[in-house]
């Protein structure tokens, strides 16, 4: 899950240029929370 975070932050740094911030790291919570939710 580690390194799946670490190959995630590149498209999202591109993605955070785009669209903002903010929207970007709700985003990113919703999706490590999924990741959790599918490991438990």
């Amino acid at each position: 899950m580690v390194s799946a975070g670490i190959l995630g932050q590149w498209p999202i740094g591109r993605m955070a240029d785009r669209y903002g911030r903010l929207l970007v790291l709700r985003v990113q919570v919703f999706v490590v929370i999924l990741g959790c939710l599918a490991m438990l």
